[in-house]
């Protein structure tokens, strides 16, 4: 690693006395003192270690942390130097118990330690030779002291999951995915070591696939999922890769369907899943009960863009009631609901059911309509008695229009269509209600 890539490193420490601490041991690198180095190296270690039991201190309740800081406001309070000795001597193993560092980090930083000794201490070393540490050894220890602890966030590990977790059951991460990118990254993900993401994504795939869960608690999820795919890709594909087959095959029926939470983030896990299982799902669809199958999101965009599932859901979808209906089209709009949407509201027998099929299945997917949609509704609308004449069918009909106006180059001539057979339906009277003098206003001015 050259020079300037230990400068980018620099800037990745947060604590500014961490790094003043730091580029005084590069400065001394970089100008041939090679032991005064080590010891500004090892100083750096010792402070920014101290740093992170503080600020873990404030967010953790650990008590063997809480007794460790306190020790050391004592020692401090106190001047005893044999006393910060011991202290200074067992920072690497507390950093390692507190899960800040991992076993390979403890070894590589114990070196640095032992190097500190030898520059520091001369009885350490033949007394007649002082120790000369190579240049390449004091950039390795730099380098390791900046990637291992200074650029590090100061909770890791298992600490790290109990706190997310309690953050979780507290409400305490937000709902809406810019917020929740902003707060896992400030939180969290930042300055994360890889196996905490890892394990991160292990723990989530566990929430959706095993838990029952609110609604809100499953958006947070689903929606650091997708922040951990934005921001460390690599990461996510390893781990999906590792989790999602190992805990799909043991998956209790009750939770068959969770899967869909998954696939709504990630339409690739469908096909990481094995036949066997992907049969369970489907089975599963056709009998469960609507609750359970709209509280999965099995209806969600990406399960309907699969053709052997979206058969299966099209076909629950008709048997739903009103109600049921409502909810699906309201959260999860899709082109394919829009034909059979249509035919259900062409076939109203009466005013108040055309009035009722044109709130549940007609609004909700206006937003998704195409040219050819809107030209299809209109003549339906115009073909059935029942429809044009229902006193709710203008509300709707203005809706479409006002939502469909990017439409209109494609769609005008079917407007116009629409309302000419009204005006000759109401004997030529244009202001007639149910000529639609209001569509007719609009038309006239887009």
């Amino acid at each position: 690693m050259e020079y300037s890539d230990i400068s980018q490193l620099t800037l990745k420490v947060d604590n500014k006395y961490s790094r003043e601490l730091i580029n005084e041991a590069i400065s001394a690198y970089r100008g041939g003192a090679f032991r005064s180095a080590i010891v500004s190296t090892w100083i750096t270690i010792v402070f920014d270690f101290i740093s992170k039991f503080r600020e873990l201190n404030n967010v953790v309740n650990d008590s063997r942390l809480r007794k460790l800081t306190n020790e050391l406001d004592e020692t401090i309070k106190e001047e005893k130097k044999e006393k910060f000795q011991s202290y200074e001597n067992k920072v690497l193993t507390s950093a390692k118990n507190f899960e800040i560092i991992s076993n390979h980090e403890l070894e590589l930083l114990k070196r640095i330690k032992d190097d500190r000794n030898r520059c520091a201490h001369p009885s350490f070393n033949n007394l007649e030779e002082p120790y000369n540490p190579s240049p390449e050894l004091v950039r390795t220890h730099i380098v390791h002291a900046l990637q291992f602890v200074l650029i590090q966030a100061p909770i890791q590990g298992r600490k790290a999951m109990e706190h997310f977790k309690s953050e979780l059951d507290s409400n305490l991460i937000p709902t809406q995915f810019e917020e929740t990118k902003a707060y896992m990254v400030s939180r969290y993900l930042k300055k994360a070591k890889d196996e905490f993401v890892h394990n991160l994504i292990k723990e989530i795939i566990d929430m959706l696939l095993t838990k029952t869960m609110e609604p809100h608690r499953i958006t947070i999820l689903k929606s650091i999922l997708e922040v951990i795919w934005n921001l460390k890709p690599a990461i996510y594909e390893d781990s999906m890769k590792r989790f999602i087959e190992e805990k799909s095959q043991n998956l209790n029926r009750d939770y068959v369907l969770n899967i869909s939470h998954l696939v709504e983030v990630d339409s690739e896990i469908w096909n990481r899943l094995t036949d066997d299982f992907q049969t369970r799902f489907k089975e599963r669809i056709k009998k469960v009960n609507f609750h359970h199958l709209f509280q999965s999101a099995t209806f969600n965009s990406n399960m309907m863009d699969i053709c052997e599932v979206s058969k299966i859901l099209l076909n629950r979808f008709t048997e739903c009631d009103s109600s049921e209906t409502i909810k699906i089209l309201s959260k999860h709009p899709h082109r394919k609901f829009v034909e059979l949407s249509i035919d259900v509201f062409s076939s109203s027998s009466n005013y108040r059911l055309a009035e009722a099929n044109g709130g549940n299945y007609i609004l909700p997917l206006v937003k998704i309509f195409k040219s050819s949609d809107v030209k299809k509704l209109l003549e339906v609308a115009g073909a059935n008695r029942q429809i044009y004449e229902a006193g709710g069918t203008k509300e709707i009909l203005i809706q479409v229009f006002d939502q469909t106006r990017d439409l209109l180059p494609k769609t005008r001539s079917a407007w116009e269509k629409f309302i000419t057979n009204q005006i000759k339906n109401c004997g030529g009277n244009e202001s007639d209600y149910y000529a639609y003098p209001e569509l007719q206003k609009k038309l006239e001015s887009n």
